[in-house]
C-alpha cells in the first residue's frame, strides 16, 4: 500500500509520536551515551519505543537520528557509520510502524553558520544533505527538522531535505519571549520556511503546549501551511539530579482544540512526553 503523507494531511489531522531520547533513558541508555548508535547496538530497545507509540495511536514515528549528522556523530567517533545508522534507523521506525508514516528526524549540527558560529552555510547544507539521502534510502516517509535555533542551518536543512524528493516538516524552538536563541521570531522562520518549500511548520521542545500554542498562533497570521506543534511536557526543572517535566496528559490535551483552530494539522510531543 502507498503511504502518501501529504495526500493524508489533507484528508484529517495526523499524530505523530512524542519524546524518544527521555524514552530511550527510561529503557535503559546510559549517560553520555549515543542515543544514535543504539538503532545498530541495540535495534531491539529502539523498535520497542516506536512500537509503544503506534500502539498509542500514532500515526506518524520519527527515525532515532536526531544527532546522526556527520558533526554530532564526530563527538563519539561514529561519523563512519553515519549512512548505515541512519538507514538502520529508518529500518527500525518502518519494523513498528507497518503501513503507517515514518519521518526521517533531523536536529542541529551543535554549532553556528558564520558570522555568528565557524561554519560555513555550503558545508552546512552538505551535512543535511548526506543524512536526508541516508533516511530516503532507509525508507522515510518524509524528513522532519527539529529543535533548530539557526535560521540559516534551517534553510539549509530545508534545502537538503527538499533534495530528496520526500514532503519536509520543518520546527525551531523557542523560548519564554517567542524567540530563538539567535533572536528570530516565529513569524519571521514561518515565512522563510513557506518560501522554501516546507510542506508544514512549526515549534517543538523548549516550550510546554501554552508556549507552542503562541507560536504556531503567530505562525499562523502570517502563513497559510499547514503546522504542526510538538511542546515538551511542560517547562523542565531540576529536582535533586532528576529531570521532571511537569505537564499531565490532562492539561496538554485540554490545548488541543485550541491548537486544531489556529491551524495545527499535526500534533505531537517532544522532551518528556510519553
Amino acid at each position: 500500500m502507498a503511504r502518501d503523507f501529504l495526500k493524508a494531511l489533507k484528508e484529517r489531522p495526523l499524530l505523530f509520536d512524542g519524546a524518544t531520547g527521555t524514552m530511550l533513558q527510561r529503557l535503559g541508555l546510559k549517560p553520555g551515551g549515543c542515543p544514535d548508535e543504539l538503532s545498530l547496538a541495540d535495534p531491539d530497545m529502539v523498535k520497542k519505543v516506536h512500537g509503544v507509540y503506534i500502539e498509542a495511536g500514532s500515526d506518524i514515528v520519527t527515525t532515532n537520528t536526531f544527532g546522526a549528522n556527520r558533526i554530532k556523530l564526530r563527538e563519539y567517533g561514529l561519523e563512519g557509520r553515519l549512512r548505515e545508522m541512519n538507514i538502520a534507523a529508518a529500518g527500525c521506525a518502518r519494523a513498528a510502524a507497518g503501513e503507517r508514516f515514518v519521518a526521517g528526524g533531523i536536529g542541529p549540527t551543535g554549532r553556528f553558520i558564520e558570522p555568528v558560529g565557524d561554519m560555513d552555510f555550503a558545508s552546512v547544507l552538505e551535512v543535511f544533505i548526506e543524512q536526508a539521502g541516508a533516511l530516503k534510502a532507509g525508507g522515510a516517509d518524509l524528513i522532519i527538522i527539529e529543535t533548530m535555533m539557526d535560521l540559516k542551518e534551517m534553510k539549509a536543512a530545508i534545502m537538503a531535505a527538499r533534495s530528496t524528493g520526500l514532503p519536509v516538516a520543518a520546527t525551531m524552538t523557542f523560548d519564554e519571549t517567542l524567540r530563538t536563541v539567535l533572536g528570530t521570531p516565529p513569524e519571521s522562520f514561518a515565512i522563510v520556511a513557506a518560501s522554501l518549500g516546507a510542506d508544514v511548520i512549526g515549534a517543538n521542545c523548549s516550550l510546554g503546549i501554552e508556549g507552542i500554542y503562541k507560536a504556531v498562533l503567530a505562525m499562523s497570521r502570517v502563513v497559510s501551511t499547514p503546522l504542526i506543534a510538538q511542546p515538551n511536557a511542560g517547562i523542565p526543572a531540576l529536582k535533586g539530579k532528576e529531570t521532571v517535566f511537569p505537564a499531565t496528559a490532562e492539561e496538554m490535551a485540554s490545548f488541543v482544540p485550541k491548537l486544531v483552530e489556529a491551524g495545527v494539522r499535526v500534533l505531537g510531543g517532544c522532551c518528556g512526553t510519553t
